[in-house]
């Protein structure tokens, strides 16, 4: 009996102590790469910071007041906590981070308000600030103001519970319209999206095309490219428009009235705002919307074909929804990937145009392309996952011997392969902080690998994109230096110390993606101004270094088309004679296409000499800066919920049906929630209580994870006591890592606890009063089962369909239930509960049956998935189910006065099946016997039919295409078993898909 006790109270102890083990492990989060981390407060921040990112931290720490000063007054924030109206009202903890080298910055309200900034260089299409670090900040502290226009009440109340209590937030304001404040504000003072024709090309082109979105399409619950983007896309300007046609008085109120009850709705909340609708408002902006006078089908312009038919008739490929991207020129052709999938293609230039294009590889992970000029090496930037956060990568394919070389330098951005006479080099841009560099590598051979030849760091702030070769031993790089464009040529890339030069665009020009020319000392490139559609540009530098001259020959799109013109590539430069392919983008969907002969502009730019002479990104300090040691943040949630939970008995279980337990949670309860200012751990405490059956308890749980697949995990004890006193004492306990394994296959490794020691039953003292016959179990047991499992997969997206998708999956779990009653003898029904088992799996995905593309927003090509199973459950030997999805169409609409958004339908079809046997412990022994005995086993299948539909509401937070649900209707004919011949009719939100 001792033992028996010993034993199991040991799991318990166990399983609560793995919690802390890795708790150390996640304990870094977005802090994983910092060796300390430290804090500085000002009057309305708390900076926290890795020490890695002092010089950021140091240039917020003296503008963040200020910001925040004038933000709240423009949005004229309530007065309350004594405060004054039209002033900061509470302080905000910030947190810079260097965890990750990909771009991104964020607010949440999550147990608190707080900032986490990201601290690295933008990607080129977020290049829209003059400070790209401050006018991030400004951008997420304007999310911070608005949702937190708070009345005192509000704010007593979020001062009590949690910062997340937010009616606005939650219930009103969508993504169209949070996201719409922030990227208004930015733009202000000239800066920010709203001045970037890159951004605002979407909502031209959607009026231009005649696919202009309801306001109800785009609040952000949208799940089919644009997807959220769309919330961003047109919630900048919708709300620029609101702020300027009817005032800011008017706006401010709104935001007002949102976030303090006044309307439940998006709509409702408008409505009681504005003194017209929200359907007005909305026909309003999309008629301010200013578009240029063209043709609405660009294959309707007499110099452009569609580059898969070669005529004026659109392609499939054209039509199916692909989006085409990262167009790339060699000397015999050209590159490009289809976002839409992962496919990445090589078109070989022919005497009839291009050969039909021919996959080289799928990757599910690049970010940018760019081919050495005669076509051998192909620079793939990519991001790294099998991290704490995601890294910035590049690897090199070698087209010609199928081979991949890795580069092992961190924090590589983009990257090209320069030839130079038979060596080759690799030029990337490096990213630290805010600091670009150049950083050149030499090919080795022998050795496949790239060793180091220079590093050139640029000034603090600049910013380099678009890498190509520019030359013998040369490269040239988009340059940005505040809110100027230019074309940076490096020279003399074989020393340890590249010379610069560059020529400045004109003042109202930005410019994209540069492509290098084959044929010619030209570089082609996109160009926006901020009035205009993209359109191409060419810059010649064949007298750059010319002493006479010092000049280069710039060649400007005189006239817009419908698409835009996107990444071209030109094989033999010509002036207006030239030839393009290029890709365009449509509201929904992507082309590539063909423009034969150009109008252009052409000017004289000078060639400037670089230097840079601003310290490195290292430098810096903050003399009043201290150590940051808190665990946790000082302030929390508290919340009226219950997170308290009970281990039953089941009697399924005791008939050997299940795992013999289920959980049930107690039903009041509070509970206090704290996490770190970058998200990464929380431990929550709560008590909980049964006011019928008179038992409650207390429970503490921890959980963290990365900001990728690499580790999640959570441990959650319950301590419970009835009218008896003790009852159980429970630990669950998960953990799971992801692991990225070649382009497009992961292995993923899960495990999963749940001990309980006492009671597996609760004992009612009000039942016990009113029933003679009542009986429960006040024996104490001990109880675990552990389910553990590793899978691999290579399922991945192959195309442009919803459900096109490729790959297999394999895995085996194991799982072992144990019980042991603690006070006494075992009673006959727990040796069936004793169980233990290794079941694999299988699962098979097929993009399509029917080898066609799909148009229009439908499925019909019969995408297919396979699930088969060994072991999976103590009575079955042998499970399958197959499905395809026999129809789809993407409704993608959504609705206001009733807030709800039908992402799509869907009709599928299916057979499943499964053998029954009574299996005995690690039944996978005897697998031999049991296949000489299927013929014995019992078997039940069945083929169904399921009609979904998959809606989600309409306003808040819940305006998002995670929130979407599956409602199906399902109908069964059994094949075989009891119920055969019989039809069923159930409802379901269970697919393959």
């Amino acid at each position: 009996m001792l033992k028996k006790v010993c034993f199991f109270s040991f799991l318990v102890l166990i399983s609560s102590i793995n919690n802390r083990f890795y708790n150390a492990y996640a304990a870094g989060g977005l802090m994983a790469d910092t060796d300390q981390i430290r804090t500085v407060s000002t009057k309305w921040f708390d900076i926290i910071y890795a020490e890695e990112c002092t010089r950021s931290a140091l240039e917020l720490s003296e503008k963040c007041d200020s910001i925040y000063e004038e933000l709240c007054r423009d949005y004229n924030v309530p007065a309350n906590k004594g405060g004054k109206e039209g002033e900061p009202q509470f302080r905000i903890p910030v947190v810079v981070t260097n965890g990750t080298d990909v771009f991104n910055a964020y607010f949440t309200t999550n147990t608190f308000n707080h900032i986490v900034l990201y601290d690295t260089g933008s990607d080129d299409d977020m290049a829209v600030f003059s400070n790209q670090f401050i006018g991030t900040f400004t951008h997420e502290l304007t999310h911070a103001v608005s949702i937190n226009m708070r009345s005192s009440g509000a704010r007593k109340l979020a001062d009590i519970f949690s910062d997340n209590i937010n009616l606005g937030s939650i219930f009103v304001m969508p993504s169209l319209i949070k996201e719409g404040a922030a990227v208004e504000y930015e733009s202000r003072t000239g800066e920010g999206r709203l001045n970037d024709g890159f951004y605002l090309h979407t909502v031209r082109q959607a009026k231009l095309s005649g696919k202009f979105p309801g306001y109800g399409d785009v609040t952000g619950a949208r799940s089919k490219y644009p997807a959220g983007s769309s919330a961003y896309s047109f919630g900048g300007p919708f709300v620029k428009f609101l702020r300027e046609k009817y005032g800011p008085e008017l706006y401010n109120k709104f935001w007002y009235n949102a976030v303090n009850g006044g309307g439940f709705t998006f709509k409702w909340s408008f409505g009681k705002t504005y003194p017209v609708s929200l359907n007005q408002a909305w026909e309003e902006f999309k008629a301010s919307v200013s578009v240029p006078e063209i043709k609405q089908n660009p294959l309707e312009e007499e110099n452009i074909t569609d580059f898969f038919s070669h005529t004026v008739k659109p392609s499939v490929k054209n039509r199916r929804g692909s989006r085409y991207s990262n167009l790339t020129a060699f000397n015999d052709g050209f590159i490009y990937s289809d976002d839409s999938g992962t496919g990445v293609y090589l078109c070989r230039k022919t005497e009839a145009g291009y050969s039909r294009p021919k996959k080289l590889f799928e990757h599910s992970d690049f970010n940018s392309l760019k081919v050495s000029l005669d076509g051998r090496y192909l620079s793939v930037a990519y991001t790294a996952l099998n991290h704490v956060n995601p890294k910035s990568r590049v690897s090199v394919y070698d087209i010609k011997k199928d081979r991949w070389i890795d580069v092992k330098e961190q924090g590589l951005r983009e990257a090209c392969v320069i030839n130079s006479e038979g060596t080759y080099y690799l030029a990337a841009v490096k990213i630290t902080g805010q600091t670009s560099s150049l950083c050149v590598f030499r090919l080795n051979e022998k050795k496949s690998s790239f060793d180091k030849v220079s590093e050139t760091a640029f000034s603090r702030g600049d910013q380099l994109f678009s890498p190509v070769q520019a030359g013998e031993t040369s490269a040239a790089f988009i340059y940005k230096n505040r809110l100027s464009w230019s074309v940076l040529f490096a020279d003399s890339l074989n020393s340890d110390t590249p010379d610069f030069s560059f020529v400045r665009m004109p003042e109202d020009v930005r410019i994209r993606t540069l492509n290098p020319d084959p044929f010619s000392d030209t570089l082609s490139f996109s160009f926006v101004r901020k009035d205009s559609f993209p359109r191409a540009g060419f810059i010649s530098f064949a007298d750059r270094k010319n002493a006479s001259k010092k000049s280069c020959e710039l060649y400007f799109e005189d006239a817009d088309v419908s698409g835009g013109v996107y990444q071209p590539v030109v094989q033999g430069f010509n002036g207006n004679a030239s030839e393009i392919v290029y890709a365009a983008f449509f509201y929904d969907n992507g082309s590539l296409l063909v423009k034969k002969g150009l109008s252009l502009e052409k000017s004289s730019a000078p060639v400037l000499s670089y230097s840079s002479s601003e310290a490195a990104d290292s430098e810096g300090e903050i003399s009043d800066s201290l150590p940051y040691k808190k665990l946790y943040w000082s302030r929390g949630s508290f919340l009226i919920l219950s997170k308290l939970s009970m281990m039953n008995f089941t009697d399924a279980g005791k008939k050997m049906n299940d795992d013999g337990v289920e959980e049930s949670s107690v039903p009041l309860g509070v509970v206090f929630e704290r996490n770190n200012p970058w998200d990464s751990d929380s431990v929550t405490f709560g008590v909980g209580f049964d006011v019928f059956d008179l038992y409650g308890g207390i429970t503490l749980g921890f959980s963290g994870q990365g900001t990728t697949s690499l580790y999640e995990y959570s441990d959650t004890v319950n301590l419970l006591f009835d009218a008896k006193g003790f009852t159980q004492v429970s630990n669950k306990f998960y953990f799971s890592s992801g692991l990225r394994l070649w382009n497009n296959s992961s292995i993923v490794l899960t495990e999963s606890n749940m001990t309980f020691v006492g009671r597996g039953e609760i004992y009612s003292l009000l039942e016990d009063a009113g029933n003679e016959d009542y009986s429960v179990d006040l024996n104490n047991y001990a109880y675990t089962v552990n389910d553990a499992g590793l899978a691999f997969s290579t399922i991945h997206k192959t195309g442009s369909g919803i459900y096109e998708s490729s790959g297999f999956a394999i895995g085996a779990g194991i799982k072992n239930v144990g019980i042991t009653r603690i006070d006494g003898e075992d009673p006959d029904w727990i040796s069936g509960m004793r169980y233990n088992s290794v079941y694999p799996y299988a699962e098979i995905a097929l993009p399509f049956l029917i080898p066609v593309s799909c148009v229009n927003n439908f499925t019909y090509n019969l995408p297919v998935r396979i699930y088969g199973a060994l072991l999976s459950a103590r009575k079955t030997f042998a499970y399958i189910n197959a499905e395809s999805v026999l129809f789809g169409y993407e409704i993608q609409r959504g609705y206001g006065t009733i807030p709800v958004y039908f992402n799509r339908i869907l009709l599928t079809g299916g057979y499943h099946g499964q053998l029954k046997n009574e299996n005995r412990d690690y039944e996978i022994r005897y697998l031999k016997d049991d296949l000489d005995l299927v013929d014995d086993m019992e078997y039940e299948d069945g083929i169904y039919a399921s009609l979904f539909i998959q809606p989600g509401l309409n306003t808040g937070a819940f305006a998002n295409s995670a929130a979407v649900l599956k409602l199906g209707l399902q109908g069964e004919y059994h094949l075989h078993g009891e119920d055969k011949g019989k039809v069923s009719l159930s409802f379901t939100m269970s697919t393959l898909f």
